[in-house]
């Protein structure tokens, strides 16, 4: 009897430790306070046309690009989280080319431009959990943008049988601050995470979509 009953003692003692143990476990792993780093890549599309860039209607633009960012992040809980970190957004390039032809004289000419936007962002995340691996998220936060322009124009001239070239050049560079916000979904797997998003930067009068993929590492 004795034996019996010491024996129900110590199960129960078990029991009692394991029940506390797997509180302990459950009360901290929710916090989710945790650093994350990120990288991601996508694709961007620039919301521009030739009034909006002051050029010829005739001039052929290319406004999608190769787009990625690097983030760092720390999620105070499973419900927000804060980030900062590098974007950049590709360029649109601009074409324009032309020639006059005449019995007398010819004229041969091509203007090139691109401006590439990059920059730092500082945004704030909530975070919806659908499960205890997915997770949708919304993000608001600020774009410290730099646009960097390029121009080339080649021209060649024909006159009287002689050949006249001559070529231009300049850069310049522009920044400014304006907001940025997105939507994504997330999909945990131990330390790391597996992101989608869709974002919208704005640069200056100018909207820049961008759909990336990225990976993320919690510690």
């Amino acid at each position: 009897m004795q034996k019996t009953a010491l024996s129900l003692l110590l199960l129960s003692a078990s029991v009692t430790a394991t029940e506390d143990d797997a509180l302990v476990v459950y009360q901290v792993s929710p916090s989710a306070e945790q650093f994350y780093l990120g990288g991601y890549l996508g694709k961007s599309s620039f919301d521009v046309e030739q009034v909006d860039l002051e050029i010829s209607n005739d001039a052929a633009i290319d406004d999608s690009d190769s787009a990625y960012k690097l983030i760092v992040g720390y999620s105070f809980n499973p419900h927000f989280a804060i980030e900062g970190g590098y974007a950049n957004l590709g360029e649109v390039t601009a074409n324009l080319s032309g020639a006059y032809v005449d019995e007398y004289y010819s004229s041969h000419y091509e203007v090139n431009a691109a401006v590439e936007v990059s920059g730092l962002i500082l945004n704030l995340v909530g975070i919806m959990p659908v499960n205890e691996q997915v997770a949708l998220y919304a993000k608001l936060g600020v774009f410290s943008w730099d646009a960097d322009l390029k121009y080339n124009l080649s021209a060649s001239d024909v006159y009287d049988g002689q050949r006249y070239s001559y070529s231009d050049g300049d850069s310049e560079s522009v920044d400014d601050k304006d907001a940025f916000y997105g939507v994504g979904m997330s999909y945990q797997w131990n330390n790391w995470s597996l992101r989608g998003e869709y974002e919208i930067y704005k640069s200056d009068s100018e909207d820049i979509d961008v759909m990336s993929v990225g990976v993320t590492y919690h510690f």
